[in-house]
């Protein structure tokens, strides 16, 4: 059943009214469903009408996700106000807006860069998104960080360039990018204002931390589809979206890039006018301007290569003029079909009552980890703040679910649900500056091992809890799915490198190291609290 949102895009009747193939859509969702595609939500939209829309259960199409570097697409709308209104020009340079703040001697090292380096990824500067963000200024750690080309001459891709651009924006604006885009961009969208993560001084990260659900995404894709045109009004500036969907840079390394090029923090310059807007985990739009028409996908895959082939197997192979309306029955079949997704749900299994008993009112002191979170990885590594350190583990069992409250580092104590019963009960959850939400299923296995499931419904990965109880003791065995072998296979293919053997055994390696040093696969614990039984029970 379609969700429909207060000043939601208008849905077709049927895909064929605006001139969708049902047929082709049907036998992309059939191939989605067969390939295990870890999607969360998708839309197709032509005319700008929603003409197929699919959330795969437990997640919700409401609900925000985070953008990775989605985000950098609505960065470089708001550089394009700014440009319009005067407050930056596209050769307005870093040292121009941040000379007397910095030694000649750093400023050396950003020397000519300028607003159109930044966002074509041109900047000759080397900074990893994996630096610590819990130290420093980000902005200091940008300045002095190693220049490997002079501007212009290179194209490297690089988070922070997009952060300087929001440092930039500030600088002239006195706002954050998403205060400066509040009136300008996401009002008129009807877009609730948006969590972006910021650094420890409150600026937004810009190039990454954006969190928008599919509507919002289908929205911001759309209104570029019309040109920066929304209920007949110019919010973009005009001529931006063209400049923004230019090629400026080909030859590049990438997933695709034999065919693809550059623009301002997009991937354009196919032959039919194909772009893309692009973020980890698979958070993407793919635009046909010629046919005007997207699909708009939030996800939580790395396999970023296997989503490409399977969008360009059927789009815009799909979009046609002059269909006929397909019957009832084939168009209600083909509805009802987008309702039968979902992950791989951990099933109801047999209480173990006399053991739960014996476990209510526990609280267990985990060893000491420095990124041991209830936060899976790909959301701490970006934070300036982070969690991590996850300790007192206090379990409660109750007729249809279990309580675990815990506590861990800048975030307080949290109480999560674990549902027994198959039920979908939601946590509210508060980690570091982040409100999210968190659903977890649990079952006992003959073997007296405690498993748990975690969606973290805003953040790509799910967590996996298998957890052995001793008489004083705890042991929890802990995996994420994507882990981090997919994600580093998934950037050398993003890189244009091409994996082999040697590489392979590489990933492999570092997915051991960081699952001991980041993810902290082995978490230990020990009892150090029961509740007192009262008398009466005793007797």
């Amino acid at each position: 059943m379609s969700l429909i949102y207060a000043d939601s895009i208008d849905r077709a009747r049927c895909p064929e009214e605006v001139g969708v193939d049902t047929f082709v859509l049907r036998d992309f969702f059939d191939e989605l469903k067969s390939t295990g595609y870890r999607f969360k939500n998708i839309m197709v939209l032509r005319h700008g009408k929603v003409v197929a829309e699919c959330t795969k259960y437990p997640f919700v199409a409401e609900m925000p996700h985070t953008m990775f570097s989605f985000s950098k697409v609505v960065t470089a709308v708001a550089i394009g106000f700014a440009v319009n209104e005067g407050l930056l020009r596209m050769d307005t340079t870093i040292n121009e807006l941040f000379a007397d703040s910095y030694s000649e001697k750093i400023l050396k090292k950003t020397e000519g860069i300028n607003v159109s380096h930044l966002l074509m990824m041109t900047a000759g500067k080397s900074v990893s998104l994996f630096d610590d963000k819990e130290k420093g200024d980000w902005l200091d750690n940008y300045m002095k960080s190693r220049a490997f080309a002079k501007p212009g001459e290179k194209f490297k891709y690089i988070s922070e360039n997009t952060y300087v651009l929001g440092r930039m924006l500030t600088k002239v604006s006195g706002q954050t990018i998403s205060e400066y885009l509040r009136p300008r961009l996401f009002e008129p969208l009807k877009i609730d204002f948006p969590h972006w993560d910021k650094d420890k001084e409150g600026f937004d990260a810009g190039g990454w931390g954006l969190f928008l659900n599919i509507e919002d995404m289908a929205k911001l894709t759309q209104c570029f589809l019309q040109d920066g045109v929304w209920n007949g009004m110019q919010i973009i500036p005009e001529g931006w979206v063209e400049a923004m969907v230019t090629p400026y840079t080909r030859g590049l390394y990438g997933l695709d890039a034999k065919e693809l090029g550059f623009g301002f923090n997009t991937w354009c310059g196919r032959a039919d006018g194909y772009y893309r807007f692009e973020g980890l985990y698979s958070q993407f739009s793919f635009v046909y301007p010629n046919h005007d028409a997207c699909v708009v996908i939030n996800c939580s895959d790395i396999t970023h290569k296997k989503i490409f082939d399977l969008v360009d197997k059927y789009f815009p192979h799909a979009f046609k003029d002059d269909l006929q309306v397909v019957s009832e029955d084939i168009a209600e079949e083909f509805r009802e079909s987008l309702n039968d997704f979902s992950f791989d749900i951990l099933p109801v299994a047999p209480r173990n009552y006399a053991t739960e008993a014996g476990l209510s009112g526990n609280t267990y002191k985990l060893l000491p980890q420095k990124f041991a979170s209830m936060l899976p990885l790909s959301a701490v590594f970006p934070l300036a703040t982070r969690p991590g350190y996850l300790k007192n583990l206090t379990f409660d069992f109750s007729e249809n679910y279990a309580e675990i409250r815990w506590t861990e580092r800048n975030s307080g104590e949290n109480t999560l649900c674990v549902n027994l019963d198959g039920k979908r009960r939601l946590s509210k959850v508060q980690i570091c500056d982040m409100q999210l939400n968190m659903l977890a299923y649990g079952a006992w296995h003959s073997d007296g091992t405690f498993e748990i499931q975690i969606f973290t419904m805003e953040i790509p990965e799910v967590r996996t809890w298998k957890i052995t109880f001793g008489k004083k003791k705890i042991k929890i065995i802990n995996s994420l799915s994507p882990n981090l072998y997919e994600t580093l296979d998934n950037k050398y293919r993003f890189e244009g490198i091409k994996t082999n053997i040697i590489l392979d055994i590489v990933a492999k390696i570092s997915n051991a190291v960081g699952n001991i040093y980041f993810a902290s696969t082995y978490m230990p614990g020990k009892l150090v609290k029961k509740p007192e039984i009262k008398e009466d029970k005793k007797k």
